[in-house]
């Protein structure tokens, strides 16, 4: 599928399925939460799903499911 396809494809889309599928891929990707805002989410439970980043310090790939 190329680019100039996918607003086809999403024009398509009934707005239960357009629902359903971003609410996927949200849950299902990590944002980029820096220090000093990273130090809130460190005691939570779910924290060690977190990926620290390898060249910012006490920067995370948080996931989003935990964030929204």
């Amino acid at each position: 599928m190329s680019e100039k396809d996918i607003p086809e494809k999403i024009n398509g889309l009934s707005s239960e399925v357009a629902s359903t599928m971003l609410v996927n891929y949200v849950t299902d990707a990590f944002l980029l939460v820096e220090w000093p805002e990273s130090q809130e989410y460190m005691e939570e439970e779910w924290f060690d799903e977190a990926v620290l980043h390898p060249d910012l310090p006490s920067a995370y790939f948080i996931p989003a499911k935990y964030l929204f």
